[in-house]
């Protein structure tokens, strides 16, 4: 579904994955693409709804900036108002910057 691969996450047991259906195309006709979420039990609705917001604050705030992505030696600290953001691993850390 994306060029660059597929998207998902789990949570106690259940599964959301990001999906793509066509939105109407731009004033100058260029396809344009509406980004979602589908997700599969036990608690699959409350996951789907989380990547959604998750989705929404990034096509508000990050949707134009550049992405980082590290893994630092020692853990970043997380400051989602200048864009960063640390994914929780047992050894590394993963630090993700929207600049």
């Amino acid at each position: 579904m994306f060029g660059w691969g597929a998207m998902a996450t789990v949570d106690s047991g259940s599964l959301a994955y990001l999906t793509l259906r066509p939105a109407e195309p731009t004033a100058d006709g260029r396809k344009t693409y509406e980004t979602g979420a589908l997700a599969h039990d036990p608690d699959g609705g409350a996951l789907a709804d989380l990547v959604a917001e998750e989705i929404r604050t990034w096509n508000a705030g990050y949707r134009d900036r550049i992405l980082r992505i590290e893994l630092p030696d020692t853990p970043a600290v997380p400051d989602r108002a200048t864009g960063r953001f640390v994914l929780e691993r047992p050894n590394h850390p993963i630090t993700v910057t929207w600049e």
